[in-house]
């Protein structure tokens, strides 16, 4: 074991990381109602649109009672709603990182919302088109109540059991950055899902999960009977950024879907969604979170 791991990590690139599908479709075909003018300029075609989303994240996209809920399910509202499509006729998804290519490639998605950056750009894992990020969390590490002193940032971490969600990680790193990271700790749980990272630090499988602070304060907040501490670092290189992917090559659908989320920030409806997680939040760095600079599109094709 390497006891200056993640500190080497650090000091090398400037900056550290941190499966059943069900589709619900929320309406029958026969409550659709799509604008002719809006299909006509939307590469989204037909009488529903399939919008991909993890189901596990209070706050930002909860599956619960046939619907979703939370900030990336109201940017998603929005893209569909400005493509043509009422809440009605968004058939919600099930995707995680490792289903995501496979849904692609089937059909079975039009779009992935809330998708890391890392994840769908650095990694090189997946073949797809992002527009954004439409939004930037700060890196957060949740431990147990009795390490919160003692495991406050990514240094403390090494040696410890750490448990992480595929693809969640900040945005500068490379797969190889990460896979030098992951061989050096004591063991990394890698899981398609923040339940099973928390299920992991309830069981005291490991010491701590690292992820997006967004999501670990939403879980650590539900956490019934277990008392949880975050930690967020102050260092915005490690970031971990969202946005939306989209098949590759499909420039038109990406460029439109740029284009949309700069309008979501510019018209005002960034800031309300946004709002319930700011405002319950415990952390400066989330109450002050600011909507990003979402870069214009190149021409469509």
């Amino acid at each position: 074991m390497k006891n200056m791991f993640w500190k080497d990590i650090v000091q090398r690139v400037r900056i550290t990381c941190a499966g059943v599908m069900s589709i619900v479709a929320l309406s029958s075909l026969s409550a659709c109602a799509v604008t002719t003018s809006n299909i006509e300029s939307s590469d989204v075609v037909g009488p529903t649109i399939k919008i991909g989303i993890a189901f596990d994240r209070p706050g930002l996209s909860l599956f619960q009672n046939g619907s979703v809920s939370g900030f990336n399910a109201q940017i998603a509202q929005a893209i569909a709603y400005d493509l043509g499509y009422s809440a009605a006729q968004i058939e919600w998804v099930e995707v995680t990182d490792q289903t995501q290519d496979q849904l692609f490639q089937s059909s079975d998605i039009d779009m992935v919302v809330g998708v890391s950056q890392y994840s769908q750009v650095s990694s090189k894992t997946h073949n797809v088109e992002f527009s954004g990020p439409y939004v930037s969390a700060p890196l957060g590490i949740l431990v147990r109540s009795q390490n919160a002193t003692k495991l406050r940032s990514i240094d403390d971490l090494a040696n410890k059991n750490v448990c992480s969600v595929a693809g969640e990680n900040s945005d500068k790193l490379t797969a190889n950055d990460v896979s030098t990271l992951m061989s050096g700790a004591n063991q990394v749980f890698i899981q398609q899902t923040y339940s099973e990272c928390m299920s992991a630090l309830a069981t005291t499988t490991v010491d701590a999960v690292v992820g997006d602070s967004l999501v670990l304060e939403q879980l650590q907040r539900r956490a019934s009977g277990q008392n949880f501490a975050l930690n967020l670092s102050d260092n915005d290189e490690l970031d971990i950024s969202y946005g939306v992917a989209v098949p590759s090559g499909d420039v038109r659908l990406y460029a439109k879907i740029q284009t949309l989320l700069a309008k979501i920030v510019q018209d005002g409806r960034w800031n309300r969604f946004i709002s319930n997680i700011k405002n319950s939040s415990a952390h400066a760095q989330i109450k002050n979170l600011k909507a990003p600079a979402i870069k214009q599109p190149p021409d469509e094709q």
